[in-house]
């Protein structure tokens, strides 16, 4: 009997979490901290790559570029140099920027945000690159993203090499 009502429980859980409704993305942190998380996992497992550290100023220059994106209503690298100026200034080795943009609408589900995002950016050979190019040896990035109306959102990645041990 007791086996019984054991078996029974545990089918009923496995039966909640197998039509639990996807996760709603409730916030622009919560996309970004996913993205950039996914881009890790995927720089080791399938690039044996080391993780990139975040770095909270490039987080603040990617969520800068990606409300200017949401304000302006399209993509684009406009501000690039004095983004990469800034980032530079804050730090005594970094010698390389490159950054990522995108945009997603009409998607509220934070894995199919995240997944969308990320097959973009692998799907397309210079932002393959900006990921997981072993020659550009990434140390430090940032993800910052903005949300424009129910469902449109807006992504900036960005990842620097630093050559000088410890910084910034």
């Amino acid at each position: 009997m007791r086996a019984r009502v054991l078996g029974a429980i545990i089918a009923s859980v496995v039966l909640v979490i197998a039509f639990a409704p996807p996760a709603t993305a409730s916030s622009e942190g919560q996309v970004a901290e996913k993205l950039f998380n996914k881009i890790n996992n995927k720089r080791v497992k399938l690039h044996n790559l080391d993780r990139l550290e975040g770095w909270d100023v490039i987080v603040d220059e990617a969520t800068q570029h990606s409300e200017y994106q949401a304000q302006q209503g399209e993509i684009s690298h406009d501000g690039f140099t004095a983004r990469a100026n800034r980032i530079q200034s804050k730090g005594t080795g970094i010698n390389n920027v490159c950054e990522n943009v995108a945009y997603v609408s009409g998607i509220n589900d934070l894995r199919t945000i995240v997944r969308t995002f990320y097959r973009g950016w692998d799907k397309s050979p210079p932002h393959h690159a900006c990921l997981f190019d072993e020659d550009f040896h990434a140390t430090w990035a940032g993800v910052g993203v903005a949300k424009v109306g129910a469902s449109t959102w807006y992504a900036t990645f960005i990842a620097v090499r630093d050559s000088s041990p410890g910084s910034p």
